[in-house]
């Protein structure tokens, strides 16, 4: 049997993320004897292609800043 929990951390850039994912491994070596627990990375463009499959954006999404790259 699996518990669904779902906790997110967000990262500036990739490197950025491989640094946390190490972090969270390592606490969790030395902290848990028992479980399962995985890891997904995955970018803001594939954030935003997520579906909506019952109910829709709240409000705060709706109205989330557009994210904008400056060179």
């Amino acid at each position: 049997m699996m518990q669904f929990s779902i906790y997110i951390r967000s990262f500036h850039s990739y490197e950025s993320a491989l640094n946390g994912k190490k972090k969270i491994k390592d606490f969790i070596a030395s902290n848990t004897v028992k479980g399962k627990i995985r890891i997904i990375v995955f970018t803001d463009k594939q954030f935003a292609n997520m579906d909506i499959i019952v109910g829709t954006k709240s409000e705060e999404e709706k109205n989330a800043p557009k994210q904008l790259l400056l060179f």
